[in-house]
């Protein structure tokens, strides 16, 4: 379990690294959990999850260079505490064909805000 703030003792660690290749992270989260502009969602979670296991803040922006997409959920504007999946396809350098899309590692976590910490919980096993 990665969270921002905790100690090695209780089972938990701080954010961990994850590799900077391209890769698609599916995130399993509570729409109310995201703080600030409900239109802006899909943005925070990305960069609340790209600071704490990238190390860097999203770009989701497209850019020579590479960028972060987003696959933005229906209802992740809702009032109600609805669970849905955020989809982001990190460091690509462009609209991927489904092959290509298969052939990205994913990963995948239950992500909750405790207080004002994130938790992701990877269940890639």
């Amino acid at each position: 379990m990665y969270q921002s703030n905790s100690e090695e003792s209780t089972g938990m660690v701080s954010c961990q690294g994850i590799p900077s290749g391209a890769r698609r992270v599916l995130l399993r989260v509570s729409v109310t959990d995201i703080p600030g502009c409900r239109q802006k969602r899909f943005h925070t979670l990305g960069n609340e999850f790209s600071l704490c296991q990238l190390k860097r803040p999203i770009r989701d922006e497209p850019r020579l260079s590479g960028y972060d997409h987003p696959h933005i959920p229906g209802e992740f504007d809702s009032e109600q505490p609805l669970k849905r999946w955020f989809i982001y396809d990190f460091n690509v350098e462009g609209p991927l064909t489904n092959e290509q899309t298969w052939s990205l590692p994913h990963d995948v976590y239950l992500a909750s805000r405790q207080s004002k910490n994130w938790v992701f919980v990877p269940k890639n096993d």
